[in-house]
């Protein structure tokens, strides 16, 4: 799995940061396709999101969309 931020740097002319707050508190997707993302601890102070396969899918959908 990838992490939300390097999934979402490599859509050209997205901004990460940006599309991460839309995908996470937003209503770009609904909560059963957000419950695919995961936390990942990689240490004390740095939480990690992961996205699985079906979220992923879903963001690129919006992507194709124009909506991130």
């Amino acid at each position: 799995m990838r992490s939300l931020t390097d999934f979402l740097a490599d859509l050209p002319g997205v901004m990460p940061r940006n599309a991460r707050k839309l995908i996470l508190d937003g209503s770009l997707l609904s909560q059963a396709e957000r419950a695919d993302i995961h936390s990942r601890d990689r240490s004390f102070l740095d939480l990690v999101l992961e996205v699985g396969p079906d979220a992923a899918a879903a963001i690129l959908a919006t992507y194709r969309e124009g909506r991130l």
